[in-house]
């Protein structure tokens, strides 16, 4: 879960937690490419608005990862506003709105990991 907000963070990472996964917390953008380039994930969670390093910086560093690749799902409460439509639209990555609903959240996880 990658996410500049450490309490959002934290809360993703509990719920997920609370449904069976076993989840870590970044706090953000930078934090989450030292980890994927030395940790192997099967799903990343990531904000998508972010200073520094924003959640398609994220996105672009999982791509370039061999396979397989951790699949990806962006939270944030502007995917739909400064320029991200064409990208979320291009990546097909599902995204769900902060705020999210708590029981929409694992089942949008477990949809995505294939359970």
């Amino acid at each position: 879960m990658v996410d500049d907000e450490p309490d959002v963070a934290e809360l993703v990472a509990l719920i997920l937690g609370n449904a069976g996964h076993k989840v870590e917390a970044v706090h953000g953008g930078r934090e989450a490419l030292a980890r994927i380039e030395t940790e192997a994930y099967d799903l990343v969670v990531c904000d998508l608005v972010m200073p520094e390093v924003n959640g398609i910086a994220v996105f672009e560093a999982v791509q370039r990862r061999p396979e397989p690749r951790p699949r990806m799902v962006f939270l944030s409460g502007y995917y739909d506003a400064g320029g991200y439509e064409d990208f979320l639209s291009e990546s097909g990555v599902p995204t769900l709105p902060k705020p999210f609903d708590f029981k929409t959240l694992p089942e949008t996880i477990a949809r995505v990991l294939g359970h």
